[in-house]
């Protein structure tokens, strides 16, 4: 940080002699200079929040991507058993008809 002093055992000494010859660091600070501490969340800066909010945001999207071909696909999975149901139904009359002619 700009305008930062470490204070030693020394500062402390020459306080307790002289209080107005020690400043404090607040006094150092520029008004400018308080522009630039970031503000983190959960341990993070503003643009790491965002990098994780666009994340998850992507993730949730491919989640509802995925989980609406799995309904779409159990959907056609139903509808192929339909398709198979008839066909064996129609193999069966068409096989009777079949035994039917070479009966007569």
């Amino acid at each position: 940080m700009a305008g930062y002093k470490r204070n030693t055992i020394e500062d402390y000494q020459d306080m307790t002699k002289d209080p107005s010859a020690f400043k404090l660091v607040s006094e150092k600070i520029s008004p400018l200079g308080l522009k630039k501490i970031k503000k983190r969340v959960l341990g993070m800066t503003s643009s790491q929040l965002v990098v994780v909010v666009v994340i998850l945001v992507v993730s949730l999207m491919l989640y509802s991507v995925l989980l609406h071909l799995t309904v779409r696909a159990a959907q056609c999975q139903d509808t192929m058993e339909t398709i198979m149901q008839q066909r064996r139904e129609w193999q069966r009359k068409v096989m009777e008809g079949v035994n039917r002619s070479k009966r007569s």
